[in-house]
C-alpha cells in the first residue's frame, strides 16, 4: 500500500472515530439540534398516531413537508430517538455511498487515486450540520440524500438523454424539494437544464 493510500485511509478512520464519539456523547455541534429534536419526536409520534388522511396539520411542527415522517411511519411503530437515529444512520450511509459513486463517475477519467475519492466522500461526516442532524434524528438528512441522488442522476442524464434517467431525475428532484423547500434552486436549475432554454433564444 502506498503512503498516499495509507494516509487517506487513516484520515477516514479518524473521521469515523470522531463520528462514533459524537454519536455516543450526543454531539450538538450545530447548536440547535437538541431543541429541534423535540419537534422531530413530536412529529414522529403525530404520524404514528394518525392515518395519513387525518393528520392534524395545525400541530405539525416543521417548515418542511413530511416525507421523513411518512418514511418513518412505514417502518416503525414506536416514536423514539433510537428509531430516528437508526433511520438517519441509514440515510447518511447511503448518502456517502451515492456521493462516492458520483465522484468516481466525475473524476475517474482523471486517474485520481480512489482513496482520495473515498476520503472526499467521508468528508460529509465532518459537517456539523450533517453530524448533528444524524445524532439527533432530524429531518434534514433525508433531504441531503435526495439532493445527492438528484445530482447523481443528473450526471447520467447529461451524458445520455434516456427516458429512464429523465424519470429518475425528475422523481428525485421532486423528492428533494418535498423534503426541503430551500431546494427550490435545485428544482429550478434542473428544469432549466432539461428544457435547455438557450436554444429558445
Amino acid at each position: 500500500m502506498s503512503r498516499i493510500k495509507l494516509k487517506n485511509y487513516l484520515f477516514i478512520a479518524f473521521i469515523l472515530v470522531t463520528f462514533l464519539i459524537g454519536l455516543i456523547f450526543n454531539e450538538n455541534s450545530s447548536g440547535g439540534a437538541k431543541n429541534d429534536f423535540t419537534y422531530a419526536l413530536l412529529n414522529f409520534n403525530l404520524f404514528l398516531l394518525h392515518d395519513l388522511r387525518n393528520i392534524p396539520w395545525d400541530i405539525y411542527s416543521s417548515t418542511a413537508l413530511p416525507l421523513f415522517y411518512i418514511f418513518l411511519k412505514s417502518f416503525f411503530d414506536q416514536a423514539s430517538k433510537l428509531n430516528l437515529v437508526i433511520s438517519n444512520l441509514l440515510f447518511s450511509a447511503f448518502s456517502i455511498f451515492i456521493f462516492y459513486k458520483l465522484l468516481i463517475k466525475k473524476f475517474n477519467q482523471n486517474k485520481l487515486n480512489k482513496s482520495y475519492i473515498l476520503l472526499y466522500s467521508f468528508l460529509l461526516l465532518l459537517s456539523p450540520y450533517f453530524r448533528s442532524s444524524i445524532f439527533w434524528g432530524l429531518e434534514e438528512t433525508i433531504g441531503i440524500l435526495m439532493l445527492i441522488l438528484t445530482l447523481y442522476f443528473f450526471s447520467f442524464y447529461k451524458e445520455n438523454k434516456k427516458l429512464i434517467y429523465l424519470i429518475l431525475l425528475v422523481f428525485f428532484t421532486s423528492l428533494a424539494f418535498y423534503t426541503r423547500q430551500s431546494y427550490l434552486f435545485l428544482a429550478a436549475f434542473i428544469f432549466i437544464k432539461i428544457f435547455n432554454f438557450k436554444n429558445l433564444i
